[in-house]
């Protein structure tokens, strides 16, 4: 769509319409943005026995299990996203937490699904966070 926009806002450039600078501009930039997404290494889900680390657009958070209660499919306006909620003594950002569960119902969520169906990646965290249990 973006690739799309961008031609759009170059033909109005070219007809003399000034709007066409912006619409170039922003959906310029979503075109960057899409093709950054998939260069190696942009985006992942990297799972062991410790925790999680979720990667986007090369800014990795990481989880601990033992900070995260569970894992659960939502969706979220409309976009379904594997959610989860953290452990009543996880203290960090506290304010973010409680805006997204007054907003969606849940404290933090996956950016992807990585390839696989929303509840199998829900299942699949689950299992890995019972096995952290056992370890």
């Amino acid at each position: 769509m973006c690739v799309g926009f961008s031609i759009i806002g170059g033909w109005m450039i070219q007809s003399g319409e000034r709007m066409g600078w912006m619409c170039l501009v922003v959906f310029g930039i979503g075109v960057l943005v899409a093709l950054l997404s998939l260069m190696p290494n942009a985006t992942y889900l990297r799972l062991d026995s410790e925790g999680f680390t979720m990667c986007s657009m090369y800014r990795a958070h990481s989880f601990r299990w033992a900070d995260v209660s569970g894992f659960a499919v939502r969706r979220v306006f409309t976009n379904t996203m594997v959610m989860f909620n953290f452990e009543p003594a996880y203290v960090r950002t506290p304010g973010l937490r409680s805006f997204n569960v007054e907003l969606v119902g849940f404290e933090a969520g996956l950016p992807d699904n990585y390839g696989l169906k929303h509840q199998e990646l829900a299942d699949l965290l689950n299992r890995f966070k019972e096995a952290s249990h056992g370890a």
